[in-house]
């Protein structure tokens, strides 16, 4: 069974702006109509948070055509389930990121392969989940 992309919030606002600092293989998995991605509440929130900040050129409807009119996208839940497995992250410290790899690992628990979309240094780092840039 192929992998599930949980998507970090750069990368979709990277790829919904075409900016250059999305990873090509980010972009590939994004742009390829197979892939299963899955897009966390906290991140849709977050990349909302920084449309409406002016902190992206992303149009607030994009974000939602994206996340909930585009076929292979499942909008995923902040539910208790995430919240109770972000407890015990605290090697990551930022609550987007820790949450966003909760996410990740709900699905790994559910023995689906997962890989996050990240740029992310810390989450790269702490090797808790395989990512992909």
């Amino acid at each position: 069974m192929p992998p599930k992309f949980v998507l970090d919030t750069h990368a979709v606002l990277w790829h919904m702006t075409g900016d250059r600092k999305l990873d090509r293989n980010a972009k590939a998995a994004l742009m390829d109509p197979s892939s299963d991605l899955i897009f966390p509440a906290i991140a849709v929130a977050e990349a909302l948070f920084v449309i409406q900040a002016g902190k992206s050129s992303a149009l607030v409807k994009d974000l939602w055509d994206f996340t909930f009119a585009t076929a292979n996208v499942t909008f995923y839940p902040l539910d208790e389930a995430v919240l109770r497995k972000s407890e015990g992250l605290t090697a990551i410290p930022e609550m987007h990121d820790r949450l966003i790899v909760a996410t990740a690992l709900i699905l790994q628990d559910a023995d689906t392969e997962t890989i996050i979309l990240t740029h992310d240094p810390i989450i790269q780092a702490s090797e808790l989940v395989k990512t992909l840039w």
